[in-house]
Formats: C-alpha cells, sequence, structure tokens
C-alpha cells in the first residue's frame, strides 16, 4: 500500500516542493512575530547560564513549535511514566545494543505498556510542572534523547520566569496555537499527498 506520493492529481513534483517551501516560510515568519519576545529572553538566559552561543532566532522558533507538538501528541500519556522507574528505564535503554537485546526488548515491551496506554485527561496540561513529566516520559521511551536535551534548556529557562506573572501560561498557549495552526496548514494543504494514510493506520491499528 502506497501512502504517500510527492504528486497529486494535477499536479507534478515541483508543486510539491513549492508548497512545502511556502508553509515553512510562512510558520517560520509567523512564529518568529509571535514569540520574538520569548526568543529574546531564551537567547539572554543562554548567554548568562554559558550554554551555548545564541543561535539564529528561526532554530529556536523550531523548538517553540517542537514543544507545542509534542504536549498536544502526548499529553494523556505523560501521567503513566513512574519515577521511581527511572533507574530500569535508563539500565534497558543502554542495553538495547547488547547481544542481550531480544531478552531486553521483551522486558522493555512489558514495562513499556504502561507508557504508552493513554491516561486521564489533565484539566490543564500546559503548566511547568506538566512540561517536566512530559520530559521525562519523552526521556523514559528512549525515542527523543536530542529533543529531550533541549527541552530541558527550555525547562529550567521558564523555572526562572515563574515569578512573573502570566509569563509560563502565555508561553504555552503560545505554543500550543503554534501547533495547532501547522496542524491547520497541514491539513488544508498536504493531505492530497497522503491518499492511502488513514487506510493505512486502520489497518494495522489492532495490532
Amino acid at each position: 500500500m502506497i501512502t504517500y506520493s510527492l504528486k497529486s492529481e494535477n499536479s507534478d513534483y515541483e508543486k510539491y516542493y513549492f508548497t512545502i517551501k511556502k508553509l515553512g516560510d510562512d510558520l517560520i515568519d509567523k512564529t518568529l512575530s509571535k514569540s520574538s519576545k520569548y526568543i529574546d529572553d531564551f537567547k539572554l538566559y543562554l548567554k548568562s547560564k554559558n550554554i551555548e552561543d545564541p543561535k539564529d532566532s528561526k532554530y529556536y522558533s523550531i523548538e517553540i513549535i517542537l514543544i507545542g507538538v509534542l504536549f498536544r501528541e502526548y499529553k494523556d500519556y505523560i501521567l503513566n511514566f513512574k519515577p521511581y522507574l527511572s533507574p530500569i528505564y535508563n539500565i534497558l535503554n543502554k542495553s538495547r545494543n547488547s547481544k542481550f537485546k531480544p531478552q531486553i526488548d521483551v522486558i522493555r515491551g512489558r514495562i513499556n505498556t504502561s507508557l504508552y496506554s493513554k491516561s486521564q485527561k489533565l484539566d490543564n496540561p500546559y503548566t511547568l510542572n506538566n512540561f517536566s513529566r512530559l520530559i521525562k516520559w519523552l526521556d523514559a521511551t528512549y525515542d527523543f534523547k536530542d529533543e529531550v536535551l533541549r527541552l530541558n534548556i527550555w525547562h529550567q529557562f521558564l523555572k526562572e520566569k515563574a515569578s512573573q506573572t502570566n509569563y509560563i501560561s502565555d508561553f504555552f498557549n503560545l505554543t500550543d496555537y503554534l501547533a495547532s495552526y501547522l496542524k491547520h496548514i497541514g491539513d488544508e494543504n498536504l493531505k492530497c499527498y497522503l491518499p492511502n494514510l488513514d487506510n493505512y493506520l486502520n489497518s494495522y491499528l489492532k495490532t
């Protein structure tokens, strides 16, 4: 089953590449215009803590979008993270490439079942505490190693802003808005390139 094609019904590949570039440019421009305050503050934080030399603002705008996307996708799972299992997660994840991989994968599968089971919905998922939970959940899955490194820096940055009224809530509201906007423009402009995706996902849903 072919799940995607870069050619839609009435266009060739060039239209896809034109569309994806335009969408990307528009998304970054919108993010920069709405998040310049947070990016400027984040750059000052990075410099003051000697974490890294500040990069182009576009780099951090993508990280802001990423925070929103990860929250939207995984917020219903984060309460299933058990902090007391962290040492076990770490040991098993670091041992995935050992000669005992088949046995380790069985154990990981059983332990990770709870990680991928949805918990009750949070009344207000977009808090600093839940951001910390999200990072720990992502870390436990071992599928977001690079993302966890970056998100930990953002978490520390936001902790220093906790005393400023509405700073954190406004930041998370922005990340959610940008993630929603990304989904919207994707649905509007890219679904034509994914003709069989829903059929593919539904065919494997039970498994």
